[in-house]
């Protein structure tokens, strides 16, 4: 597991900053996660105003996931071109 604390410019206003972490685990999948206070609290107890932005799987096992979930190409399946 690897984790990736940043600030990224706030989606909202030109001024403020948004607390970001990312982690990619053994597994293959990358999450990045944003911070946003709830009830203008400052601070997270117990993963309370973390939400998560995005989840992708990078990495898949031969022969575990058919190649249709990773590309939007139909001709492509199981990592074979066909022609039709």
């Amino acid at each position: 597991m690897s984790l990736h604390l940043h600030r990224m410019p706030h989606p909202s206003t030109s001024t403020a900053t948004e607390l970001r972490v990312l982690m990619a685990f053994e597994a293959g999948n990358v999450k990045c996660w944003a911070f946003r206070p709830t009830h203008g609290k400052p601070h997270s107890i117990e993963g309370i105003g973390w939400e998560q932005l995005w989840n992708v799987r990078f990495h898949a096992e031969p022969g575990s996931c058919p190649s249709s979930f990773l590309t939007s190409d139909p001709t492509i399946t199981n990592g074979e071109t066909h022609n039709n």
